[in-house]
């Protein structure tokens, strides 16, 4: 799939076929702005990816990402390819087929469950925190489903995902 022709068709997509994302989110994201113009490119992205993961029967993905979607479509991939992962889809960015790959045996060893993929960049030990991607660029396609079984998440303004754990 050619990446610029999917961000050009995407906006074109009527609002009753990618309104459906954005109540998806609202009830994961504390704290979303639905009028924001990324959350409706987010959802016009993640309805147009799933039309075509439909018609071409597709079991993984491994999608470029840097710098492409913040230049050409103004939003970031992480939430797509979360929502993605969240849906048992294999999903990782940078093109990185391997990962991809990687991603796609896990799944299959345990039963179905997509694995998370992600840049552990830094380990609080005295506040028991983990730190995930980085102020510059994220590789973050953790499951929603994942993050609510903790105690508690932070979606900070530039996407660096603070996970505690105690």
């Amino acid at each position: 799939m050619d990446l610029q022709e999917a961000f050009k068709e995407c906006v074109k997509l009527p609002e009753q076929e990618w309104i459906g994302e954005v109540e998806r989110a609202e009830k994961q994201v504390i704290g979303l702005n639905r009028n924001d113009e990324t959350v409706t490119k987010f959802a016009q992205f993640s309805t147009y990816i799933k039309k075509h993961i439909q018609s071409e029967e597709l079991d993984a993905l491994a999608m470029r990402c840097w710098p492409d979607f913040f230049n050409d479509l103004g939003a970031a991939p992480c939430s797509t390819l979360s929502q993605f992962t969240e849906d048992g889809m294999v999903t990782s960015c940078e093109s990185d087929i391997h990962g991809s790959i990687s991603m796609f045996i896990l799944r299959e060893l345990a039963g179905g469950n997509a694995p998370y993929l992600g840049d552990l960049v830094h380990i609080d030990e005295e506040k028991t925190q983990l730190f995930f991607g980085t102020a510059v660029q994220e590789h973050i396609h953790l499951p929603i489903l994942l993050l609510e079984q903790q105690r508690g998440y932070i979606l900070t303004e530039k996407s660096v995902l603070r996970w505690i754990l105690d």
